[in-house]
C-alpha cells in the first residue's frame, strides 16, 4: 500500500511523523527488522482508517461539498491577499468521521443549542446542525470575515439545516465569548466543540 494513499487519507500529525520515519528508514542503511516495523505500522493505520471509513454513515451532499471545495480552494492565495489571518489548510477541517460523530453526541443528547469555537469552512457546524431540533440553534464563531463570507453564501445555503446555524466573526475569540449572554443563560449550551487553536492557559479560560 502506497505511502502516498497513506498520507492523503488524514492529517494526523502523529502518523505524518511515522510515515517521514518510514521514508527515512527507506532512503536509510537500516536493519531490514526495523524498516518492516515501521512499514506494519502505517499498514495498520491505513486498515484503521478503511476499517472506519467503511462503517461510519455517509455526510450529508451539502456537507460533502463543503469537504470537496475546502479541499480544492486555494488557500494560499486567499492569505497573500490579506483575507485570512492564519494560512489555513485543509487538514484544518473536520472530516465525515468527526461530523458523524458530533452529530450523533448531538442527537443522543438530544441537545437544542450547541457552541462551535473555531468554524473554518463549517464541516462541523453543518454536521451538527443537522441533528438539531428545527427550533435547535448553533453558533459558531471564527476571525475572519472572508469565511463567514465563503460558508454563508456558498455553504450553509446549500442545506435546510443552514438557517439553524448563526456566524459570530471577531478578532479576539475571547471578546466574542464574553459578550455571548447565551452562555448565561439558565439554559445555556448542551454542547460545546473546540477546534480553535488556543493555548493551555486559554483552554482553562474558556472551560472554567
Amino acid at each position: 500500500m502506497s505511502s502516498t494513499r497513506r498520507s492523503m487519507s488524514h492529517y494526523d500529525p502523529a502518523v505524518a511523523q511515522v510515515e517521514k520515519a518510514l521514508q527515512l528508514a527507506q532512503s536509510s542503511n537500516v536493519p531490514p527488522e526495523l524498516l518492516q516495523t515501521l512499514e506494519l505500522a502505517c499498514d495498520l493505520i491505513q486498515k484503521r482508517d478503511d476499517y472506519t471509513e467503511s462503517n461510519t454513515s455517509y455526510d450529508s451532499a451539502a456537507c460533502r461539498n463543503i469537504l470537496e471545495q475546502t479541499l480544492k480552494h486555494d488557500w494560499d492565495a486567499v492569505h497573500r491577499q490579506g483575507k485570512t489571518t492564519w494560512n489555513l489548510r485543509p487538514g484544518m477541517m473536520t472530516g465525515r468521521l468527526e461530523g458523524q460523530f458530533l452529530k450523533s453526541l448531538v442527537s443522543i443528547h438530544k441537545c437544542k443549542k450547541i457552541l462551535d469555537i473555531g468554524m473554518f469552512t463549517g464541516y462541523s457546524a453543518l454536521s451538527m446542525a443537522e441533528a438539531l431540533p428545527a427550533d435547535g440553534k448553533l453558533i459558531t464563531l471564527d476571525q475572519d470575515i472572508y469565511l463567514k463570507e465563503l460558508v454563508e453564501g456558498q455553504f450553509f445555503k446549500q442545506s435546510p439545516h443552514g438557517k439553524k446555524i448563526e456566524i459570530r466573526i471577531g478578532n479576539n475569540i475571547f471578546n466574542i465569548l464574553e459578550n455571548l449572554s447565551e452562555i448565561m443563560e439558565p439554559k445555556g449550551f448542551a454542547n460545546i466543540f473546540l477546534t480553535y487553536q488556543v493555548t493551555p492557559k486559554s483552554h482553562s479560560q474558556l472551560c472554567y
